[in-house]
């Protein structure tokens, strides 16, 4: 992704610390490129990565869109085309959450071009997500809505979209509540509107009530920043421990804190590069039959992180943990895979070799290649 220079300095600026809402011209230079990754992703999605998607035809939200675009056979490149075809419809909203998930050249290109600008003027290291919506659908089906989090919104295109926005003192002293709202012609009028062409960005702020006018199809791209929220992270870093009955079940009983689970998630979203959703699997496992030809290396944006919880050591993987008792195993692999550049497997087991057989470094490798946590290269 193709930015103005300084962007962030803009935004900043702008939103007086991410606390108004603001507008920005021609911000994102590539728009073409990031539709075309859109559109790859949408179309692409199968049995074994099956998409967070919500659609709407008519205004009617469509609950087969999972299956829908799973089936799909059209091979068409024009995503409006597609999409068109797919859900039997002129007019459509398509939403497409945990666009982080499907593919890591795009993912890697957000972080770099629009999360580590931004993270150096401001912390925003409670968890993001990117999403998509789609369509040519009119007002937001959902209505005039507030969201929970910061918003980063780049319109895409190729038609224009137009926002709505309100401030939520003002939207309250309009219509008497902080409830969603299709009261259009009592509120519209009262909103601060913004023509979006292809390459603007808005922000939205926690709390705005906002909605969009979308006539003509088009395209925006999504970053949710989520604020901190304690209770949130110590809830999520529970499930990692719920999803493992083993664990769980050995550990409930014992003394574990709100610290622990909270730095649980935070060290999750870290082993992510910050995204909130894991991505999907490698479809296919690595050969590691011929030792002497293959080599590792690390994803610098994805660094694997470990922890230790009562007699429990774990791994995390892009937000999945791998536990085991306590060998020093996982964390002398997690340091020796984020340093790792290209280096020989024939080195990596000769220096485990104290610890652990051949056999158990080489299957845990292969699960921390499926949660794409390594890379490996044959020569």
């Amino acid at each position: 992704m193709k930015t103005k220079e300084s962007w962030q300095d803009i935004l900043i600026e702008k939103s007086n610390n991410l606390s108004k809402h603001c507008h920005i011209k021609n911000l994102l230079h590539n728009v073409e490129a990031v539709e075309d990754h859109i559109t790859k992703i949408v179309t692409s999605f199968g049995e074994n990565n099956q998409p967070h998607a919500r659609a709407w035809t008519s205004g009617i939200q469509r609950h087969t869109i999972i299956h829908d675009l799973i089936t799909a056979t059209d091979q068409s490149n024009n995503l409006e085309k597609y999409l068109k075809n797919l859900l039997s419809s002129n007019k459509f909203c398509l939403s497409i959450d945990a666009l982080s998930s499907y593919c890591d050249i795009f993912s890697e290109s957000i972080l770099e071009s629009i999360i580590s600008p931004l993270s150096k003027r401001l912390d925003i290291n409670q968890g993001i997500d990117i999403y998509s919506f789609i369509g040519n659908y009119g007002l937001t089906p959902f209505g005039i809505h507030d969201d929970f989090d910061h918003t980063l919104l780049f319109h895409i295109g190729p038609g224009k979209k137009t926002a709505y926005i309100w401030e939520r003192d003002r939207f309250k002293s309009l219509s008497g509540t902080l409830t969603s709202s299709t009261n259009y012609s009592d509120l519209l009028p009262y909103a601060e509107k913004y023509v979006l062409e292809p390459g603007d960005l808005i922000y939205i702020p926690i709390g705005d009530f906002h909605v969009f006018d979308t006539i003509e199809f088009s395209i925006t791209l999504g970053i949710t920043i989520y604020p901190e929220n304690i209770a949130h992270h110590c809830v999520e870093g529970l499930k990692f421990l719920v999803s493992d009955e083993s664990i769980f079940n050995d550990t409930f009983r014992k003394n574990l804190t709100a610290d622990q689970l909270y730095n649980l998630r935070k060290l999750a979203i870290k082993s992510n590069g910050g995204f909130t959703y894991p991505p999907a699997y490698q479809e296919k496992e690595p050969n590691l039959d011929d030792l002497s030809s293959i080599f590792i290396s690390s994803y610098t944006e994805f660094p694997l992180q470990t922890t230790a919880m009562l007699d429990r050591e774990a791994l995390i993987v892009r937000m999945r943990i791998m536990w085991s008792y306590e060998t020093g195993v996982l964390p002398k692999l997690c340091s020796y895979i984020n340093t790792s550049n290209r280096t020989p497997l024939t080195t990596l087991l000769e220096n485990f070799k104290s610890i652990a057989t051949q056999e158990t470094v080489i299957a845990l490798l292969r699960k921390i290649y499926i949660m794409k946590g390594v890379r490996i290269e044959y020569v």
